[in-house]
């Protein structure tokens, strides 16, 4: 079997790999290697520190395993013959002196994730350096509910998700960051002890998520950090064993219908009785421009959706599925 610090060394490799076989510049952005994800601009990159690469654009994760299982049409599943063919490409990586490097890199790396709990602190403390956030529309309260925060050095809002993780955005531009390696879903815990009659509502972005808060909280609300992060949210549904439904609330572009319809399916196939796409406004792009807007459309809006769902709580033993 082959132990974690052998793993680790294997995974090292992958750098070496990405510029020897598919002459990929690793110090540059590179076109997502997920064949799931048409890359129209370079969106993935390589972490020497953490031996992946990850993509910008839909959230994906390769390490070199993936894609010599990708590369060489190996089943995922068959790790044996994946670690084969690693090993076969690089026999010398495997050898005392690399093992117990790799042993003291993984102590840091696997067993030890970054606490971000103080950095939150400093940028909670400084959050009203920056208009950013009462710009959106969002509140003192919401802002203090979820210890958002300013990070003065590269003048970002910080969006907290759990200690090890947080979600940052630009305050005079679009760019995205997130860390720790894994991008959970924003509000994800809200999915705990969930009965078969209880909705939730997901969006893409955080700030939509707040708004919606914001108009109503009747319902909980959970932001995927992007469209093409939904495998996140099904992670989290299983992890949290949710029993119940989901109100899709991606924005009203064609991107956001689009993915729409996948998360639509995939729940489908989870066996998930209720899930629909739900615009709540057709006249804005997304939930926090509409809440900027036409708030009191988007309160008539979530009146509207809230009508719905209490039929279908009424009806709920004696229907199969619903579509608005």
């Amino acid at each position: 079997m082959l132990s974690i610090s052998e793993k680790n060394i294997l995974k090292s490799y992958l750098g070496d790999y990405l510029q020897k076989y598919h002459n990929i510049d690793i110090s540059k952005s590179f076109n997502c290697l997920s064949p799931e994800h048409l890359d129209e601009h370079p969106s993935m990159s390589y972490s020497a520190k953490y031996n992946i690469c990850h993509c910008f654009a839909c959230g994906k994760n390769i390490d070199i395993f993936d894609i010599i299982a990708k590369d060489y049409n190996i089943d995922i599943k068959d790790f044996k013959n994946i670690i084969n063919k690693v090993k076969e490409l690089y026999p010398s990586a495997i050898n005392e002196k690399n093992i117990v490097v790799a042993h003291k890199r993984n102590i840091i790396e696997e067993y030890d994730p970054i606490d971000y709990t103080d950095y939150f602190k400093l940028c909670h403390s400084n959050v009203k350096k920056t208009d950013y956030l009462k710009k959106r529309g969002i509140s003192e309260e919401m802002i203090e509910k979820y210890n958002l925060g300013y990070d003065e050095k590269s003048k970002m809002c910080v969006f907290p998700i759990n200690k090890n993780c947080y979600f940052r955005r630009s305050t005079f531009g679009d760019l995205k960051l997130n860390t720790s390696g894994y991008v959970n879903c924003w509000g994800e815990d809200k999915l705990k002890d969930s009965v078969e009659s209880d909705f939730v509502i997901i969006t893409e972005s955080i700030i939509d998520a707040i708004s919606l808060e914001q108009i109503n909280d009747r319902y909980p609300v959970i932001s995927l950090n992007s469209v093409t992060h939904y495998n996140n949210f099904f992670d989290a549904m299983k992890k949290y064993d949710y029993k119940g439904n989901v109100v899709i609330a991606t924005d009203n572009d064609t991107r956001g219908i689009m993915n729409a319809e996948i998360i639509k399916e995939k729940l489908k196939e989870m066996g998930v009785k209720y899930s629909f796409y739900y615009p709540f406004t057709h006249d804005y792009k997304d939930i926090n421009e509409a809440y900027l807007n036409n708030s009191q459309e988007l309160i008539d809006s979530y009146k509207y959706l809230d009508s719905v769902l209490e039929q279908i709580k009424k009806n709920y033993k004696f229907q199969d599925n619903y579509e608005i």
